[in-house]
């Protein structure tokens, strides 16, 4: 029948099957967002796609070992922020953000990587860090939380074009358009007397706030090209 394309995204942890007649095939990671403090959390890196063919897999009698899969967690919001887990597809590893600070003296830092993910809010610059990845190409690691630094300030980051999170403790966009191998979620606004906002999926930092708001979880996501009989 020819090569034909599939698509396989995990939002957990799993083993991934190389199908008979795999030609080739394309990885897209993103890292979790790291969870707020009052300073706002970073966002998790993208990782871009990378061809690998079906002759570089490693093979048991003829067959195709699995691959283990590892989808990052979203870090915890508290008093201070838990860093976003790592999402990895095998050997390739895709970074999380780090966790707010308690003060928010210092910014988080997005997950580092080619495409990294938006910085958290802080003192110096209450908005959270927007990332991108040019104006053409969609995939962009999470946008960073906010912090609440006053009026009008403490937006989350944006990812590309996905806008940030707004107003008090608004939450960051999740599930955006085509988020399954492009875009990535963007980062939770602040509140500065309450709960920040939840970063959004996938990859998003969360807000800064009295308690700080929850980082998003990565996805690893599959594109197979398989010779069909």
């Amino acid at each position: 029948m020819g090569l034909v394309s599939h698509t396989i995204v995990f939002t957990a942890d799993g083993l991934y099957y190389p199908p008979t007649g795999l030609r080739s095939l394309q990885v897209i990671l993103r890292g979790a967002g790291g969870g707020a403090g009052k300073g706002g959390g970073g966002g998790g890196a993208a990782v871009a796609t990378r061809k690998i063919g079906g002759t570089d897999l490693t093979r048991t009698g003829g067959v195709y070992d699995p691959v283990e899969v590892v989808v990052g967690a979203g870090g915890a919001g508290g008093t201070t922020g838990a860093p976003g887990g790592a999402s990895s597809f095998g050997d390739l590893v895709c970074p999380g953000g780090e966790g707010g600070t308690a003060d928010g003296m210092v910014a988080a830092v997005g997950g580092c990587s080619v495409m990294r993910g938006g910085a958290g809010g802080s003192q110096a610059l209450p908005n959270g860090g927007d990332t991108s990845s040019g104006p053409v190409r969609l995939l962009a690691g999470g946008g960073g939380g906010g912090y609440p630094g006053g009026p009008g300030l403490g937006r989350g980051g944006a990812s590309g074009l996905v806008p940030g999170g707004t107003g008090i403790g608004g939450a960051g966009v999740s599930w955006p358009p085509l988020w399954e191998v492009a875009q990535s979620g963007s980062g939770g606004a602040a509140y500065s007397a309450g709960t920040g906002g939840a970063g959004g999926f996938p990859a998003g930092g969360g807000g800064g706030g009295l308690t700080g708001g929850a980082g998003a979880a990565g996805v690893v996501a599959v594109v197979e090209l398989v010779q069909e009989a």
